[in-house]
């Protein structure tokens, strides 16, 4: 069964375990980083790991793009990228 779900991004690398068919967007709710994603409850679960990037910072290997926000301020550019490897390893 697909559903959307919200996944919440506070460390600069975070690891999801989910069975994500298709990142839809990212936005700031309640001054988080929230990804929504669709997903399949038929299928196996997989980790994920979405990175926030900031304006001029290189960007992970082999990863793809979900989306940009900006703090509340505006002072603050966000680009958030997902792939299925931790660049740490």
């Amino acid at each position: 069964m697909k559903k959307i779900y919200k996944y919440k991004i506070q460390h600069e690398i975070e690891k999801i375990h989910a069975p994500i068919v298709n990142f839809l967007t990212v936005q700031v709710q309640n001054d988080t980083i929230c990804v929504w994603a669709e997903i399949d409850t038929d299928i196996a679960e997989t980790d994920y790991y979405l990175f926030i990037v900031g304006t001029g910072w290189p960007i992970p290997e082999d990863s793809n793009y979900i989306g940009t926000v900006q703090d509340a301020d505006g002072m603050l550019i966000w680009h958030i990228y997902w792939r299925k490897e931790d660049v740490r390893q």
